[in-house]
């Protein structure tokens, strides 16, 4: 299976269509003298299989391929959003399935974290944005960043930078918790743990450090 292209959506791809690279139109099959070509893509998470096409400019220097027809639905069907991520990928020649191609969707992972902890991060005035290192329970140190709105009257603070490879590492799902504190006992570092409920006991949840 070979990769076509990745791209991160913009607005644009997210409402009209999606701009692809021009060095992709080679793993659609477009002739020379087409401007337009269908085909089908499996989605690689539920198996579905979706009818797309792939179009150029018919004048110009710069042909400025996009895949038209079917994409709006297959974004509104996804709820896709501007930051998410598609790749498209194009299987081997001695590959049997009647299908050709697969589309993988990877969503933009970011934790909203409450305005009252941006006291604890030294916020950059210029891009509003705050590096920082936080130590899991097993001691492993993980490099995050925390951005804020730059034109708004509520910042709204996200975790975006690191938090896509913390969440695989740790395979956290929708429900599981996350906690930062300060290690007052310590070394005075900033930590995260992450817990799961695991049971409830006398209709309490109960929750284990994961």
């Amino acid at each position: 299976m070979k990769l076509l292209f990745t791209k991160q959506l913009s607005k644009t791809d997210v409402e009209k269509r999606l701009a692809i690279p021009t060095s992709s139109l080679r793993g659609f099959n477009l002739n020379v003298d087409a401007y337009s070509v269908g085909f089908e893509a499996e989605d690689t998470k539920s198996g579905r299989i979706w009818q797309f096409q792939c179009t150029t400019r018919t004048k110009g220097l710069y042909s400025k391929p996009v895949i038209s027809r079917g994409w709006v639905q297959f974004v509104k069907f996804k709820q896709l959003r501007e930051g998410d991520r598609v790749a498209v990928y194009k299987l081997n020649q001695h590959d049997e399935a009647q299908v050709q191609y697969k589309i993988e969707v990877e969503r933009k992972f970011k934790l909203a974290v409450p305005s009252e902890i941006l006291w604890a991060f030294e916020f950059d005035e210029v891009d509003g944005a705050a590096d920082f290192e936080l130590k899991d329970i097993a001691g492993k140190k993980w490099q995050f960043r925390c951005s804020t709105r730059k034109k708004d009257f509520h910042p709204k603070p996200v975790v975006s930078k690191g938090w896509r490879r913390f969440v695989k590492d740790k395979r956290l799902q929708v429900g599981d918790k996350v906690v930062l504190y300060k290690d007052v006992e310590g070394d005075s570092s900033f930590r995260i743990k992450t817990m799961k409920k695991v049971f409830k006991l006398f209709g309490e949840d109960v929750w284990l450090e994961s």
